[in-house]
């Protein structure tokens, strides 16, 4: 436990699953992603995996289904939007 968690009470509602496919060259992009997701939903991220693969768009899949796809939506993910997504998903 690190020392400033001592006073959060223990999480153990319903968690989701992300991963996110990019392209290597894109790797700041993809941890700014995840680091927006975390601050949007915390606790309620169960795991979240970043697969770098050569030449691969952004794609974003949250509990195996995929949810957005930068070659097919011609722009970048909002995490904003994964998040409410998410939160859909654990309702």
């Amino acid at each position: 436990m690190l020392p400033d968690d001592y006073d959060l009470p223990p999480y153990d509602g319903p968690t989701v699953e992300f991963v996110i496919h990019y392209d290597p060259s894109e790797e700041e992009t993809a941890l700014l992603l995840a680091r927006r997701l975390f601050a949007e939903l915390d606790q309620r991220i169960g795991a979240l995996s970043l697969v770098p693969e050569e030449g691969h768009d952004f794609d974003v899949w949250l509990e195996g289904n995929l949810v957005h796809s930068s070659s097919s939506e011609g722009c970048e993910p909002s995490a904003q939007a994964l998040a409410r997504l998410a939160v859909k998903a654990l309702s």
